[in-house]
């Protein structure tokens, strides 16, 4: 049984039912992306680019094989085949489905996102961008606590005309001690992988219903002896290398001709929008806090 739903704006369609996506409520328009669970072959040759666990293949499909019994065949933009074994559970595929490979169909469709959280308030998007393990969904997370909305937590779409940000997936992957610091019951999330320490937690009733105009990015990092923690405005210029950086998929933005795609979007959200540094220090500074200069500085 097919159901319809909302990621990105995108009116998806999946051919098993998904307690992970939010359902699609919007008019009576063409299916923009179609996701089916079947077993794939690869394309056929050349090879234009190839990693470990990555392949881009002739007319830009793409490959991601996590392991023999999960794999993802992303094709034109517009098509994901899911190719898992009956033990793989639902959270997992989400993992990637909703993730990573989203985040590669944007490219595939010259839309490139941004690995980051994006969060609402008084109707004014904030970005939360940075490298992998710097606190982006625990700090989305606690925001929300404090009456922020969701807009993403993975993969974050910014249309580069209007700069409007679509709302995406209404769950954050929190590792379990930042679920239980955050008040939630962490063992009761579904984890992200078997075995591991991290569970996707529900905020579907957080989820902004509409897309919301970027007002501001901001770049976490760790504060290092050179910087003292705080948030500092960044230099176009200067934000243009890291949030790059950022991007989903950029290694494979040659091999998809996306680069032009890249770098107008990244050129436009930086000559509009502010960029902030908020550097963090390793140890000795709460989530409270963090959330506590963010909500200062937005309401400035």
């Amino acid at each position: 049984m097919t159901s319809d739903y909302a990621l990105c704006g995108w009116r998806v369609r999946i051919d098993r039912p998904s307690t992970f996506a939010p359902p699609w409520i919007g008019e009576d328009r063409p299916v923009d992306i179609t996701i089916r669970h079947a077993a794939f072959s690869p394309p056929s040759p050349p090879l234009l680019f190839e990693s470990p666990l990555v392949g881009v293949f002739a007319e830009g499909a793409i490959v991601l094989r996590i392991n023999p019994g999960l794999g993802f065949l992303i094709e034109g933009g517009a098509r994901i085949t899911v190719d898992a074994t009956a033990q793989t559970g639902e959270a997992e595929i989400a993992t990637f489905l909703f993730g990573q490979c989203l985040g590669f169909l944007a490219l595939q469709r010259h839309q490139p996102a941004l690995r980051a959280a994006s969060v609402v308030r008084d109707g004014r998007a904030v970005v939360l961008a940075g490298a992998a393990g710097v606190g982006k969904s625990t700090l989305a997370a606690a925001l929300m606590a404090k009456g922020w909305g969701l807009l993403a937590d993975e993969v974050t779409l910014i249309d580069p005309r209007t700069l409007l940000i679509p709302p995406a997936l209404g769950r954050i992957k929190l590792w379990k001690d930042s679920a239980t610091l955050l008040g939630l019951e962490a063992a009761a999330l579904p984890a992200v992988r078997p075995g591991w320490n991290k569970g996707h937690a529900p905020y579907g009733g957080h989820l902004a219903p509409a897309a919301v105009p970027l007002a501001a990015i901001v770049l976490i990092e760790r504060a290092y002896a050179t910087r003292a923690p705080g948030i500092t405005p960044i230099r176009a210029t200067e934000a243009l290398t890291p949030l790059h950086d950022l991007l989903h998929g950029t290694i494979l933005a040659g091999a998809l001709a996306a680069r032009p795609a890249c770098f107008d979007l990244l050129t436009r959200v930086v000559s509009r929008v502010p960029v902030l540094r908020l550097s963090r220090p390793w140890h000795g500074m709460t989530v409270d806090a963090l959330v506590e200069m963010i909500t200062a500085e937005m309401a400035r």
